[in-house]
């Protein structure tokens, strides 16, 4: 996940159409404009963005092309400028970044080396406990046991509704269990037997 560049190929796959090159060329180009806007906000893209449309032989087709794609950004929050096209042929453009990506969604920065790295946030890593307790239905035991550090226990206990979804779906009895001794991405999934 870097903001530095994204390269984006318009191709025409197995599409030739029947009659005229330029035209269905020009339509395919088209969708894309469409397209690309839309991906761009889901992947949460920014930096640079070069865009290899299919060739087109009509410089009014180029216009119109580029003109449709500024309509469908105009409709993204994120700032947006088209430079032009390359001596290559590609459409260059920036994009702002708007929103946080998947890894700073999920993690959270280090708190042992002051935020040069990254580590699993109290969401994903409850997320990840939760879904471990859905997946004990198989345990002979009538209680699962879960055993986490307190702010982690905490951010589980606070989902009730899940906890609830969790013990009838597997038919056991979930017990939280504190244990400060435990750092904060540790836990323990165990049956009374175990």
């Amino acid at each position: 996940e870097t903001e530095a560049m994204t390269v984006i190929d318009v191709n025409s796959g197995k599409y030739t159409g029947k009659n005229d090159f330029e035209e269905t060329v020009f339509k395919l180009n088209l969708e894309a404009t469409a397209e690309i806007p839309r991906q761009l906000r889901l992947r949460s893209l920014g930096g640079i963005i070069l865009i290899d449309f299919i060739d087109m032989k009509k410089k009014e087709n180029v216009d119109k092309v580029i003109n449709a794609l500024k309509k469908e950004l105009a409709k993204d929050k994120a700032h947006t400028r088209i430079i032009g096209m390359t001596g290559l042929g590609f459409l260059e453009m920036t994009r702002k970044k708007s929103r946080y990506g998947v890894s700073e969604f999920f993690t959270d920065e280090c708190i042992n080396c002051n935020g040069r790295g990254r580590m699993i946030n109290l969401f994903a890593l409850s997320c990840e406990v939760k879904r471990k307790l859905a997946n004990m239905g198989y345990v002979e035991n009538e209680e699962i046991i879960c055993e986490a550090n307190p702010r982690l226990l905490e951010f589980i206990y606070n989902d009730e509704k899940n906890l609830g979804y969790i013990e009838r779906r597997t038919q056991k009895k979930v017990k939280l269990v504190t244990n400060s001794e435990l750092a904060l991405v540790d836990y323990k999934i165990y049956t009374a037997n175990d």
